[in-house]
């Protein structure tokens, strides 16, 4: 999520001409991606580069990319299990309660 944000930040300078919302939704889309090819590639500095410090995957292992690393590690072995998926769809929300235009 923390290079989701980054990414979306690098994105809405160049988004004036386009739908600032599309321009985040690809962005939050790539991110998605990215985080799957980490965990493809069985890149663990990778994998946890994509979570906030202050993650809780398994709220027992408590907060923080050490506590995710912990239970996630045997995705990461050479003969350990595997984990994929692939975004079908992001969505971005400005918080805001008017209607869309």
């Amino acid at each position: 999520m923390v290079l989701a944000i980054v990414a979306l930040l690098v994105a809405l300078p160049n988004a004036q001409t386009t739908n600032p919302r599309a321009v985040a939704e690809a962005a939050m889309m790539k991110v998605d991606r990215d985080f799957n090819q980490a965990a493809a590639d069985r890149d663990m500095t990778r994998f946890l580069s994509f979570v906030a410090e202050n993650a809780a995957f398994d709220s027992s292992a408590g907060r923080g990319r050490e506590a995710v690393r912990k239970p996630w590690a045997t995705f990461f072995e050479p003969a350990g299990p595997t984990i994929r998926w692939s975004p079908t769809r992001a969505e971005f929300d400005t918080g805001s309660t008017a209607p869309e235009k």
